[in-house]
């Protein structure tokens, strides 16, 4: 388990995990870069055997959107994202080794058998939460004290 040495951090974690799911009717996911994350579905027909109703929509904008999942099926040419994805048995998407290009908006859509869509979309928001390297320069300028020049001091710091 990873250790947060910064109180602040910690707070701010504990304060998005009590914030999932406060977008209303949708679902936001928190996960730490190197995490899993697991979206689930809330419309799923029960009936159809290994999701073949499903379908995963992913958008990072709104000029991008891509078919992840069609009809209960990873979509290979997905690539690289495809091979760390894994539908469950109740029709979640299931993501592995979250990086920050994964999050966005991951929208499940069922199908009846006839083409028409079944139910409301299920819009589930991936937020994830990745460490930042800060570095901090110091500079003191020169002092003149008694004819005696003092040298700057140069702190380098990172968190």
């Amino acid at each position: 388990m990873a250790k947060l040495h910064n109180p602040t951090v910690g707070l701010l974690l504990t304060v998005l995990l009590l914030l999932q799911g406060s977008r209303g009717d949708s679902i936001t996911v928190f996960s730490g870069a190197g995490g899993a994350a697991t979206l689930s579905c809330e419309n799923v027909i029960s009936h159809y055997p290994d999701c073949s109703s499903t379908v995963w929509i992913y958008s990072r904008n709104t000029e991008t959107t891509v078919r992840v999942v069609h009809l209960g099926k990873i979509r290979p040419d997905y690539t690289p994202r495809a091979e760390r994805l894994r539908l469950l048995s109740d029709c979640s998407l299931h993501i592995t080794d979250v990086t920050t290009e994964d999050a966005g908006v991951y929208t499940c859509r069922q199908y009846q058998s006839d083409g028409s869509q079944y139910g409301p979309d299920t819009p589930v928001y991936l937020s994830v939460l990745a460490r930042m390297e800060i570095q901090y320069f110091f500079y003191l300028p020169l002092w003149l004290v008694d004819s005696k020049i003092y040298q700057p001091l140069n702190f380098f710091t990172s968190h």
